[in-house]
């Protein structure tokens, strides 16, 4: 996750990330805490994508790729897009969420 939004995310969420604001960028390595900067950001995105209106902070990503993902109703997709725009990233993700599920259901 990119520094200025981490930093964003603690004004933006300071009832769930406020008391991380004085060491943000340590604090968002922490595997305890750094998946609520996930969630902020993620909520973020999709306040915006419910919205039609598109964050300043995404630059060159491909918005009109994540918002078709989304109205298709490829939600991880449009949300995994948003956070890495790599393309080989989706497939990544998918093949890993399928491993996780594979060893819980063992």
């Amino acid at each position: 996750m990119q520094i200025r939004n981490i930093h964003r995310l603690i004004q933006d969420f300071p009832a769930q990330l406020g008391r991380y604001a004085s060491d943000p960028l340590r604090s968002a390595q922490r595997v305890d805490v750094a998946p609520y900067y996930v969630a902020g950001y993620f909520t973020d995105v999709i306040q915006h994508l419910a919205n039609n209106t598109k964050p300043d902070y995404v630059g060159g990503i491909d918005w009109a790729k994540i918002k078709r993902n989304w109205s298709e109703g490829d939600l991880n997709a449009a949300l995994i897009h948003s956070y890495n725009p790599d393309p080989g990233q989706i497939g990544y993700v998918n093949t890993h969420l399928k491993i996780i599920h594979d060893r819980h259901q063992h």
